[in-house]
Protein backbone atom coordinates (compact mmCIF):
# COMPACT_ATOMS: atom_id res chain seq x y z
CA UNK A 1 0.00 0.00 0.00
CA UNK A 2 1.63 3.14 -0.82
CA UNK A 3 1.91 5.72 1.20
CA UNK A 4 -0.40 9.02 1.80
CA UNK A 5 0.88 12.12 0.21
CA UNK A 6 3.22 14.76 2.23
CA UNK A 7 0.64 17.42 2.06
CA UNK A 8 1.11 20.78 4.22
CA UNK A 9 -1.42 23.10 4.24
CA UNK A 10 -1.48 26.61 6.44
CA UNK A 11 -2.16 29.99 6.76
CA UNK A 12 -0.29 33.19 5.49
CA UNK A 13 -1.14 35.18 7.76
CA UNK A 14 0.02 37.49 10.26
CA UNK A 15 0.60 34.83 13.11
CA UNK A 16 1.81 32.26 11.07
CA UNK A 17 4.62 35.26 9.93
CA UNK A 18 5.52 35.90 13.58
CA UNK A 19 5.49 32.55 14.49
CA UNK A 20 8.39 31.62 11.80
CA UNK A 21 10.15 34.88 12.48
CA UNK A 22 10.66 33.74 16.12
CA UNK A 23 11.35 30.40 15.51
CA UNK A 24 14.02 30.96 12.43
CA UNK A 25 17.32 30.74 13.86
CA UNK A 26 19.43 33.92 14.16
CA UNK A 27 21.63 34.78 11.02
CA UNK A 28 24.91 35.83 11.53
CA UNK A 29 25.04 38.34 9.42
CA UNK A 30 22.39 40.28 10.97
CA UNK A 31 24.23 39.37 14.24
CA UNK A 32 27.29 40.83 12.95
CA UNK A 33 25.90 43.69 11.23
CA UNK A 34 23.54 44.65 14.75
CA UNK A 35 27.65 44.26 16.57
CA UNK A 36 29.35 46.92 14.08
CA UNK A 37 26.34 49.06 14.72
CA UNK A 38 26.67 49.29 18.21
CA UNK A 39 30.24 49.59 18.17
CA UNK A 40 30.15 52.79 15.78
CA UNK A 41 27.29 54.06 17.76
CA UNK A 42 29.11 53.34 21.32
CA UNK A 43 32.38 55.04 19.83
CA UNK A 44 30.84 58.33 18.34
CA UNK A 45 28.69 58.41 21.79
CA UNK A 46 31.98 58.04 24.26
CA UNK A 47 33.74 60.56 22.10
CA UNK A 48 31.00 62.57 22.23
CA UNK A 49 30.71 62.50 25.99
CA UNK A 50 34.07 63.14 26.20
CA UNK A 51 34.87 65.61 24.06
CA UNK A 52 31.47 67.82 25.88
CA UNK A 53 32.72 66.74 29.17
CA UNK A 54 35.95 68.39 29.15
CA UNK A 55 35.00 71.53 27.42
CA UNK A 56 32.29 71.89 29.97
CA UNK A 57 34.48 71.65 32.53
CA UNK A 58 37.58 73.55 31.73
CA UNK A 59 34.83 76.30 30.75
CA UNK A 60 33.87 76.16 34.65
CA UNK A 61 30.86 75.12 33.85
CA UNK A 62 28.87 73.88 36.89
CA UNK A 63 26.54 71.10 35.22
CA UNK A 64 29.88 69.43 33.07
CA UNK A 65 28.88 65.99 34.24
CA UNK A 66 25.20 66.20 32.59
CA UNK A 67 26.76 65.10 29.64
CA UNK A 68 27.91 61.96 31.05
CA UNK A 69 24.55 61.18 31.66
CA UNK A 70 22.38 62.58 28.89
CA UNK A 71 24.39 61.65 25.33
CA UNK A 72 24.75 58.06 26.95
CA UNK A 73 20.87 57.97 27.64
CA UNK A 74 20.19 59.69 24.07
CA UNK A 75 22.40 57.33 22.43
CA UNK A 76 20.91 54.24 24.32
CA UNK A 77 17.59 55.19 23.26
CA UNK A 78 18.84 55.47 19.64
CA UNK A 79 20.62 52.11 19.99
CA UNK A 80 17.01 50.45 21.28
CA UNK A 81 14.90 51.49 18.90
CA UNK A 82 17.57 51.07 15.58
CA UNK A 83 19.49 47.41 16.73
CA UNK A 84 17.83 45.59 19.60
CA UNK A 85 16.22 42.53 18.79
CA UNK A 86 12.73 44.68 19.65
CA UNK A 87 13.13 47.38 16.85
CA UNK A 88 14.10 44.52 14.45
CA UNK A 89 10.79 42.64 15.09
CA UNK A 90 8.79 45.68 15.11
CA UNK A 91 10.12 46.25 11.70
CA UNK A 92 9.17 42.94 10.54
CA UNK A 93 5.87 43.15 12.03
CA UNK A 94 5.40 46.20 10.24
CA UNK A 95 5.91 44.70 6.95
CA UNK A 96 4.17 41.61 7.54
CA UNK A 97 1.14 43.55 8.41
CA UNK A 98 1.47 45.47 5.06
CA UNK A 99 2.10 42.50 3.12
CA UNK A 100 -1.34 40.81 4.77
CA UNK A 101 -3.51 43.99 5.10
CA UNK A 102 -5.35 43.25 1.45
CA UNK A 103 -6.26 39.23 2.02
CA UNK A 104 -4.63 36.35 3.99
CA UNK A 105 -3.96 33.50 1.69
CA UNK A 106 -3.66 29.51 2.02
CA UNK A 107 -1.01 28.02 1.34
CA UNK A 108 0.48 24.34 0.22
CA UNK A 109 2.91 22.81 -0.25
CA UNK A 110 3.16 18.99 -1.45
CA UNK A 111 6.52 16.90 -0.81
CA UNK A 112 7.88 14.20 -2.82
CA UNK A 113 11.31 12.25 -3.57
CA UNK A 114 12.44 15.09 -5.98
CA UNK A 115 11.28 18.06 -4.15
CA UNK A 116 8.07 20.23 -3.32
CA UNK A 117 5.45 22.30 -5.21
CA UNK A 118 4.21 25.31 -3.18
CA UNK A 119 1.14 26.57 -4.10
CA UNK A 120 -1.39 29.31 -3.26
CA UNK A 121 -5.25 29.37 -3.71
CA UNK A 122 -4.70 32.51 -5.54
CA UNK A 123 -3.05 29.61 -8.54
CA UNK A 124 0.20 30.82 -7.91
CA UNK A 125 2.83 27.82 -7.33
CA UNK A 126 5.99 26.87 -8.02
CA UNK A 127 8.75 23.50 -8.10
CA UNK A 128 11.39 23.41 -5.63
CA UNK A 129 14.18 21.23 -6.33
CA UNK A 130 15.56 19.49 -3.33
CA UNK A 131 19.55 19.51 -4.93
CA UNK A 132 18.40 23.24 -4.88
CA UNK A 133 17.88 23.83 -1.41
CA UNK A 134 20.96 24.77 0.53
CA UNK A 135 19.86 24.50 3.82
CA UNK A 136 17.03 23.34 6.21
CA UNK A 137 16.07 23.58 9.85
CA UNK A 138 14.30 21.27 11.29
CA UNK A 139 13.09 21.76 14.82
CA UNK A 140 10.47 20.05 16.80
CA UNK A 141 7.28 22.45 16.50
CA UNK A 142 8.01 22.96 12.20
CA UNK A 143 10.83 23.38 9.93
CA UNK A 144 12.33 25.82 7.20
CA UNK A 145 13.05 24.83 4.23
CA UNK A 146 15.39 27.73 2.50
CA UNK A 147 15.18 28.28 -1.36
CA UNK A 148 18.27 30.51 -1.32
CA UNK A 149 20.66 32.09 1.64
CA UNK A 150 17.83 33.89 3.02
CA UNK A 151 14.35 33.09 1.71
CA UNK A 152 12.57 30.27 3.51
CA UNK A 153 9.50 28.52 3.83
CA UNK A 154 7.97 27.64 7.32
CA UNK A 155 6.04 24.19 7.94
CA UNK A 156 5.16 24.21 11.33
CA UNK A 157 4.52 20.36 12.07
CA UNK A 158 0.65 21.05 12.60
CA UNK A 159 0.41 22.00 9.04
CA UNK A 160 1.20 17.88 8.07
CA UNK A 161 -1.89 15.97 8.82
CA UNK A 162 0.06 14.04 11.72
CA UNK A 163 2.83 13.20 13.48
CA UNK A 164 4.01 10.48 11.19
CA UNK A 165 3.40 12.67 8.07
CA UNK A 166 5.87 15.46 9.72
CA UNK A 167 8.34 12.29 10.84
CA UNK A 168 8.26 11.27 7.27
CA UNK A 169 8.93 14.89 6.18
CA UNK A 170 12.24 14.96 8.25
CA UNK A 171 13.56 11.53 6.83
CA UNK A 172 12.74 13.27 3.23
CA UNK A 173 14.71 16.54 4.24
CA UNK A 174 17.49 14.91 5.81
CA UNK A 175 18.20 12.64 2.75
CA UNK A 176 18.15 15.13 0.08
CA UNK A 177 18.99 18.40 1.78
CA UNK A 178 23.17 18.09 2.77
CA UNK A 179 23.36 21.56 5.03
CA UNK A 180 20.59 20.04 7.52
CA UNK A 181 20.31 21.64 11.32
CA UNK A 182 18.55 20.28 14.09
CA UNK A 183 17.53 22.77 16.48
CA UNK A 184 16.26 22.22 20.00
CA UNK A 185 13.75 24.15 21.86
Amino acid sequence: MAEPELRAEYTEDEAYFMEAYDRLPTDQRSRTRTQIGSVLLAGLCVSLTTFRTISDRRAGDSLWWLSLVIVPAIFAVIWWFTFSTAARRRVFLRGVRRHTAETVHRGTAVFDEFGFVSSREDGRSKTHLWKQVPRAVLRTDGCFVFIDETTSFWFPRRALKSADCYARLEVLIRSHVSNCEQVTG
